[in-house]
């Protein structure tokens, strides 16, 4: 399967939500959604040099922006997830991201792939990582987000897009930053949004749900796993 030809019309097919017109009111919700999982991992200087890897049509860019980030950049295939982006004035590229990075003349305080490194192959996975870390400046950070392998949904995830490839969990994950010469690794979950107030309730009910697989998981195993049972994880790790 021609994958190149998929992600030309990846708004179209696999993310028809993109092909809508923009408007500020979807971008400031996508950004107060993501908040709270992202914000506390990034860096402290409001002058880092960051980079979003398939950034799609620039949700978490508007974030960055929001949060007084002025040095951020994002690269993506899809040429309908780049004009939509643009449309929102978020500065925004068309590349394949291993092209992008192979000729990258700077490095950068902060390289984020969020919903990236499902779709590669675990060889495509370690070549990123590799070219991840060689485009970081010492004590750089990279944030990625994948789906959760030991989550006890995440496979009707993974096949809702013909592009998947591979499923982490974050100790694979961890092994494979690890293996590249990252440190400092640490994983958290992804659960339902805190906000807005609607979404409250759901959030409640997720850490009960949670409290159950967890009980499962240990009832199951006699050990617990990683802790992290949402459908996405993100991991975070340093460059040293």
């Amino acid at each position: 399967m021609d994958k190149t030809l998929l992600y030309q019309q990846y708004d179209k097919f696999i993310h028809p939500s993109w092909s809508v017109p923009p408007e500020h009111s979807e971008y400031r919700m996508r950004a107060l959604q993501s908040s709270s999982c992202f914000v506390g991992l990034l860096p402290g200087d409001r002058n880092s040099r960051i980079l979003d890897l398939g950034c799609g049509v620039g949700h978490l860019l508007y974030l960055l922006k929001q949060k007084g980030f002025v040095d951020i950049r994002g690269v993506d295939a899809c040429p309908g997830a780049v004009a939509r982006a643009r449309q929102m004035l978020l500065p925004v590229e068309r590349a394949d991201i291993f092209e992008f990075l192979k000729a990258a003349d700077q490095t950068f305080d902060c390289i984020i792939a969020v919903d990236v490194i499902e779709h590669l192959t675990k060889q495509q996975a370690s070549d990123l990582l590799g070219l991840i870390w060689s485009r970081l400046r010492r004590e750089g950070t990279v944030i990625c987000q994948t789906i959760n392998g030991e989550s006890p949904w995440c496979q009707s995830y993974y096949a809702s897009d013909l592009t998947h490839e591979t499923l982490f969990t974050p100790r694979s994950l961890r092994s494979l930053l690890e293996i590249h010469g990252f440190s400092e690794v640490s994983a958290s979950e992804v659960p339902p949004p805190l906000a807005p107030l609607r979404h409250l309730s759901r959030h409640l009910a997720w850490k009960v749900l949670r409290i159950l697989y967890a009980s499962w998981s240990f009832v199951e195993t006699g050990v617990g796993i990683s802790g992290i049972y949402s459908r996405n994880f993100v991991i975070r790790a340093h460059r040293l």
